[in-house]
């Protein structure tokens, strides 16, 4: 399942194709185009800017809401890998430098460091700290994240889905194959309905000139999308222009699911043997008739999500038989 909220595009295509109208405009994804730019963290990090990373750190933390939350995620998914792009590049002191600082200055756990580190950095890390701390457990600790079965399954993660600068995690994020998958899903929608979907942010000469802004321009002072906020002012209501949340579309979720009863509860009761494998089948039907009790977009998230998987399954289930059948 692509999205969750594929039926309000529907629902808006159709309304508009009813008014008469042979066009219909939107944002989608205008986030990706004009990027959030958090990058920035990676990008102070490399050039040892502590300073200014602490306090954009914070800004943004702040920014998103969550604060202890929100800094944790920021640092494992900007900050950290920065340790084994420097040992892989030939800079292990700095590698190693960046790992103290981390963990000194903003709580990095050894676990964290160690596990984001591939093979060779891995002792290499663990060796280094001992040596400038002692015995600490970090080489018996390595052991261990090394032969956890995590740590197996996600050694080439780190640096084949990180960038080192935020102009390369920018264009990675655009080329990614789910920007076109979407725009295959919008085509199909409006073929159905007969009506001509237009991604105005997706327009080749903005895109090009998004990718082309210094980081600056995305982010400021704890503001993401910085660029787009400046380009609005005195056109957008102040509220909307500097508003930090996104629409929760949890309530029009849970209204798109109370004619469901049957089918969901049926869906469940009925799923191949192999839908148990990945879900908790009995912890779902009290879910259903929690959500039953009281509508909320949580509730609705899974169960659709949980519906979307069985029906899969259970169309895979059926061709393999049939497959089966078919053999000699």
């Amino acid at each position: 399942m692509l999205a969750p909220n594929l039926f309000q595009i529907w629902e808006l295509a159709s309304q508009a194709k009813e008014k008469g109208m042979g066009v219909l405009l939107g944002g989608h994804d205008g986030d990706t185009v004009v990027s959030h730019g958090f990058s920035l963290l990676t990008e102070l990090v490399l050039n040892e800017e502590w300073q200014r990373f602490a306090i954009e750190l914070d800004l943004l933390s702040e920014f998103l809401g969550n604060y202890e939350g929100s800094k944790k995620a920021l640092l494992a998914q900007y900050a950290v890998p920065c340790v084994p792009y420097l040992k892989k590049i030939g800079s292990p002191g700095r590698a190693f430098n960046t790992a103290r600082i981390l963990r000194s200055q903003y709580g990095v756990s050894a676990r964290s460091l160690l596990g984001a580190a591939a093979p060779d950095s891995l002792k290499w890390l663990a060796r280094k700290w001992r040596h400038a701390h002692g015995r600490s457990g970090l080489t018996q600790l390595s052991q261990r994240v090394q032969s956890s079965a995590r740590y197996q399954s996600s050694l080439s993660l780190p640096l084949e889905s990180w960038r080192p600068s935020a102009a390369e995690d920018h264009l990675r994020n655009i080329e990614l194959p789910l920007i076109a998958e979407s725009f295959e899903f919008f085509d199909r929608i409006g073929a159905r309905i007969g009506i001509e979907q237009r991604h105005p942010f997706f327009d080749k000469r903005l895109v090009e000139f998004c990718l082309a802004l210094p980081v600056h321009f995305k982010v400021r002072n704890g503001w993401t999308r910085f660029i787009l906020r400046e380009a609005t002012r005195g056109v957008l209501p102040e509220p909307v222009r500097l508003r930090r949340d996104k629409s929760n579309l949890g309530f029009n979720l849970a209204v798109s699911l109370k004619g469901e009863r049957d089918r969901l509860a049926t869906a469940f009761s009925i799923a191949p043997p192999a839908f148990s494998r990945f879900w908790n089948v009995t912890r779902l039907q009290q879910t259903l008739k929690d959500y039953l009790r009281n509508p909320n977009g949580t509730d609705a998230f899974i169960l659709q999500l949980a519906y979307s998987h069985a029906v899969w399954i259970g169309a895979h289930d059926t061709l393999d038989n049939s497959l089966d059948d078919d053999m000699p």
